[in-house]
């Protein structure tokens, strides 16, 4: 991990030895989401991280996002199961700004996506907490806004999320016999909740 996100920050660099009026960004990324359920199982999810962009013209541009991210879930049973997650993520994407007015423009992002870490169960039936590796990848496209406070700074959010992503878990582990436990899940569709909603702040040089 430590290597690929040192190889996208030389390339990101290396594009901007050659970058002229404001053509770079660099900013960070935050979001959250909770859900509770009245006597039931509550839910929370966060990440952030940075991210990094340059402007092809004044409609298009690339960049990366570097992200950790984790996930609590509380059970309400009679054990107190809590399921912990933590891992991080790398999202190449391109930009494409369609609509707008002024300072504030509508865009599109399509990213690829993968990342990895670790999950964790903890429980009041067991007296060591279990914990297991996973993988990710996906393919996505998200609708965003962008407002600019001035030729430096500026504002986004984007919500919301269609594409294809797989997830691996019990990576590279086997059980008792030596046989492997790995099990993939695929989806495809549209996710639309807080999970999936970010802001980012970005300063334009």
């Amino acid at each position: 991990m430590k290597k690929l996100m040192l190889v996208s920050l030389g390339l990101i660099m290396a594009m901007g030895l050659n970058a002229q009026g404001n053509k770079m960004w660099i900013g960070g990324n935050a979001g959250f989401g909770t859900n509770n359920v009245k006597d039931g199982d509550s839910f929370s999810s966060w990440q952030f991280g940075p991210t990094f962009a340059y402007m092809l013209n004044d409609n298009m541009a690339v960049g990366i996002n570097l992200l950790s991210n984790g996930s609590t879930d509380k059970a309400n049973n009679n054990s107190n199961d809590v399921y912990k997650m933590s891992g991080w993520n790398i999202e190449p994407f391109f930009r494409y700004y369609f609509a707008g007015a002024g300072n504030f423009k509508f865009f599109g992002d399509g990213l690829v996506g993968f990342g990895g870490g670790k999950e964790t169960w903890e429980s009041d039936m067991s007296t060591e907490p279990f914990e297991s590796k996973y993988s990710t990848f996906g393919i996505w496209v998200r609708p965003g806004a962008q407002f600019w406070f001035n030729d430096n700074w500026s504002v986004a959010a984007t919500i919301g999320a269609l594409g294809y992503s797989s997830r691996t878990n019990n990576k590279d582990e086997t059980n008792n016999a030596g046989e492997s436990i790995e099990t993939t899940t695929t989806n495809f569709g549209i996710a639309v909740d807080f999970s999936n909603t970010n802001f980012s702040v970005f300063w334009h040089f």
